[in-house]
């Protein structure tokens, strides 16, 4: 039997310190998500179910209906630029670090496969993307990548004297950038308690 191309696959991982992380070549692969703790009061409105009762089965054409295959390579100039400068900031910490064409092409397959339905704009699916195709490769030393995420203020990264925040704001067009500054605040706290980021 053969598994269509309807079928996804989806796993979960726990990061932490007890946990090896996934190289390079499974990142470049994959969209990594973070999920977080919904309100505890949700608990109380909706009851438990398996989420099973109100899935209706897709079949394969249905599903490649559904997704533009597009070869056309359609991110914007801005949108190129914008990673193309990432990519070289990210190089010129490590040449290990960086943003690779086949993620480059996949985060354009993404973008091209917003939902119509408004749930989530290009700004933010875009703002999604580099947290979780990109983000999740920077890691490293404070040594390392203190020079992007810094300079230090009184010993301390903030995102007032962050180089990183400063070079968001200049494609500030494109997307307010929430998630990503999220957690390159995330890693600035990390390079301060530990020296290192994961």
């Amino acid at each position: 039997m053969t598994i269509g191309d309807n079928v996804l696959f989806v796993g979960t991982v726990n990061l932490d310190e007890s946990t090896f992380h996934f190289s390079d070549k499974v990142l470049d692969r994959a969209n990594v998500i973070e999920l977080k703790v919904l309100p505890y009061s949700v608990l109380k409105k909706e009851p438990r179910t398996s989420g099973l009762e109100s899935w209706e089965a897709v079949d394969s054409a249905a599903y490649e209906r559904m997704k533009n295959r597009s070869a056309a390579f359609e991110l914007t100039e801005a949108e190129i630029d914008f990673f193309w400068s990432l990519h070289q900031e990210l190089q010129n910490l490590s040449t290990k670090l960086g943003i690779g064409p086949r993620v480059i092409r996949q985060i354009d397959a993404y973008l091209k496969n917003i939902p119509k339905n408004g749930v989530l704009t290009r700004a933010e699916a875009l703002d999604l993307q580099v947290v979780q195709r990109v983000l999740t490769k920077v890691r490293g030393t404070d040594e390392m990548l203190g020079r992007f995420f810094g300079p230090k203020k009184n010993g301390v990264l903030t995102e007032a004297v962050s180089r990183f925040i400063e070079w968001l704001d200049q494609f500030k067009a494109l997307s307010d950038f929430k998630e990503t500054r999220r957690v390159a605040l995330q890693k600035m706290k990390e390079l301060n308690d530990n020296g290192f980021t994961l």
